[in-house]
């Protein structure tokens, strides 16, 4: 399993990952309302600081940079773009802040460990372990939040 992007975004948790089973690869996206453990949520929210690092912003504005998702590309090296939202005054909408590609050879000491952290928790979450709070909200499959999985099936590592 190849995690390739985390996003959140209005209370919505979205995971795509990749197989590869006999040659043929086959993508796989996750969307939902469940709530993650604190534990994904840390590992995903401390990717901020790591963002203003590698954009050379200062260290005062690690705060005001909100996580927004992580994509990662898998090759001879592990790639990674982390995407920030940053409030500005006078606008109804957030900045977007994508840093640049980097393959883990440049990356910022210390980001290595905490990808590897964070694709430990989404691996958990779609196994399907959330907030252990979620146990004692909804009773009945009915009342449960929605969840939808989308899975995209390719041929020979071509995405459909």
């Amino acid at each position: 399993m190849q995690i390739t992007k985390i996003k959140r975004s209005k209370g919505l948790t979205t995971v795509s990952w990749e197989t590869t089973q006999l040659g043929d690869t086959t993508a796989h996206t996750l969307t939902s309302s469940r709530s993650p453990t604190i534990g994904f949520l840390d590992a995903f929210e401390a990717l901020a600081a790591y963002a203003r690092e590698i954009c050379e912003f200062s260290e005062d504005m690690s705060g005001e940079l909100r996580m927004s998702g992580v994509t990662l590309t898998h090759g001879d090296d592990l790639g990674i773009v982390i995407t920030c939202l940053r409030d500005v005054s006078g606008s109804e909408a957030p900045m977007v802040i994508n840093t640049p590609h980097l393959l883990d050879e440049g990356w910022p000491a210390g980001l290595s460990t905490a990808v590897s952290r964070l694709q430990e928790q989404v691996m958990l979450f779609v196994a399907g372990q959330g907030d252990q709070r979620d146990m004692f909200e909804p009773k009945h499959e009915a009342d449960a939040p929605a969840t939808e999985v989308t899975v995209e099936f390719s041929a020979s590592g071509a995405r459909a």
